[in-house]
């Protein structure tokens, strides 16, 4: 079986007193988030980074420390199975302007909800809420680090 690395973000951003996604929706029809191919010899962050740039324009990024879900399925193409891992990780960003690339025919900013019901795939539904619980949680002042020195 063939295997296939994949990175990309989860990026998010606060509009009107609400956090909103960016799905995208692939040529295919399905909505995910940016994501794409590992290049030889690219760290997975790096990876994420250049995919975003060139399947949004969005350069400016945020990043969230502390969130980074993997999440792994399999598929066929050509008549081969492929075992495929996407690293993804959290952005939140501030810009308005998306420039889609050839891949998407669309994009949308759409609510926790939203795009909970757009995501064609369980994994990225799954990873969408482990993202919006770890920011529901940072928003509440809650980290690990910061209990475990409350606990000594």
């Amino acid at each position: 079986m063939k295997k296939e690395r994949s990175a990309g973000f989860i990026t998010y951003k606060e509009y009107n007193n609400e956090r909103v996604y960016l799905l995208l929706k692939h040529k295919k029809s399905h909505w995910d988030f940016a994501k794409g191919h590992i290049e030889q010899g690219e760290e997975e962050i790096d990876a994420a980074i250049r995919e975003i740039r060139e399947e949004t324009g969005i350069t400016d990024l945020d990043i969230i420390d502390g969130f980074k879900e993997e999440i792994n399925y399999t598929f066929t193409k050509n008549d081969q199975m492929i075992n495929k891992s996407v690293t993804l990780f959290l952005t939140r960003v501030e810009t308005d302007e998306i420039k889609i690339s050839d891949e998407h025919t669309a994009y949308t900013w759409a609510t926790y909800q939203k795009a909970y019901k757009l995501l064609t795939y369980a994994e990225s539904r799954g990873v969408l809420e482990h993202a919006e619980n770890f920011l529901n949680v940072r928003k509440r002042g809650y980290s690990p680090s910061l209990q475990e020195s409350k606990d000594k």
